[in-house]
């Protein structure tokens, strides 16, 4: 059923109201018409700003990974050794995963964060609400190792690193 709208004689659909005013019809939220008070209200949410704060993060967070390229022996003062090229195209695959993930829900998470481990490891750490997942890159594993909080539970396992795996842990994260 097709709701129109008269104004001054003319009948507008919903369709022809809304369509010719919003190219992406996805951005609308709510929309609502009064036939009786010759009204219409319309709630759209702009997501250019989530889009480009989201897109600023991701590469944030890529520079960081790139950062981790000159890092000396001894970076920390610790021991700490030097990234591999395989550790360092993992994670910035993994934050590409992410990003894409999380811009397809149209979600800004409280935290992205690279975290550097003094073994060649690479964390990549996410935050939202009471939730917090970290993802483990290992230098000489071809496992990933993923953690996952929330208020009442933990969890960590290994895991192949494939997008599904990723994909599922986000899920559970934005949800």
């Amino acid at each position: 059923m097709s709701t129109s709208l008269t104004i001054g004689g003319s009948s507008i659909t919903e369709s022809e109201l809304f369509l010719p005013y919003f190219e992406n019809v996805d951005h609308l939220i709510s929309k609502t018409i009064d036939p009786d008070a010759a009204q219409l209200t319309v709630s759209y949410a702009d997501y250019t700003t989530t889009d480009v704060n989201l897109r600023l993060i991701i590469e944030n967070v890529k520079n960081q990974l790139n950062e981790y390229k000159s890092l000396p022996l001894n970076w920390d003062g610790y021991d700490g050794v030097m990234f591999s090229n395989k550790v360092l195209s993992t994670a910035s695959f993994l934050v590409h995963i992410i990003g894409n993930f999380l811009s397809e829900e149209r979600i800004i998470p409280d935290e992205i964060t690279p975290c550097p481990l003094n073994d060649g490891s690479i964390d990549i750490e996410l935050g939202l609400r009471s939730k917090c997942l970290i993802f483990t890159i290992h230098p000489n594993r071809d496992k990933i190792t993923i953690y996952s909080e929330d208020n009442s539970n933990s969890n960590e396992e290994e895991s192949d690193f494939e997008r599904i795996a990723v994909e599922e842990q986000l899920i559970w994260f934005v949800n």
